[in-house]
């Protein structure tokens, strides 16, 4: 992950997705949060989407690679998807 995290650069995400979110309304899933998972679903072979959360839950290592360390759990499939708290 560390090599995969090494190379992986995002920042250009949200400039190009910006003008697909409202501005009012409940805060959207992070886009960069959403491809770090699927990027990490498709290198470990987690084929469902309620493993991988499960998986992000007690893994500390996915869980530095979706830059989540201080984030706490809501209870729901995506909660590890949840805004900061």
């Amino acid at each position: 992950m560390r090599a995969i995290a090494s190379v992986l650069d995002l920042s250009w995400v949200y400039g190009e997705l910006s003008p697909h979110y409202p501005a009012l309304g409940r805060p959207s899933i992070d886009p960069v949060l959403m491809i770090r998972m699927l990027i990490l679903g498709y290198a470990f072979g987690l084929r469902s989407e309620r493993l991988l959360c499960r998986e992000v839950k007690v893994n500390l290592a996915y869980r530095w690679f979706l830059r989540l360390e201080h984030r706490r759990q809501d209870s729901g499939p995506f909660g590890v998807l949840a805004g900061p708290q």
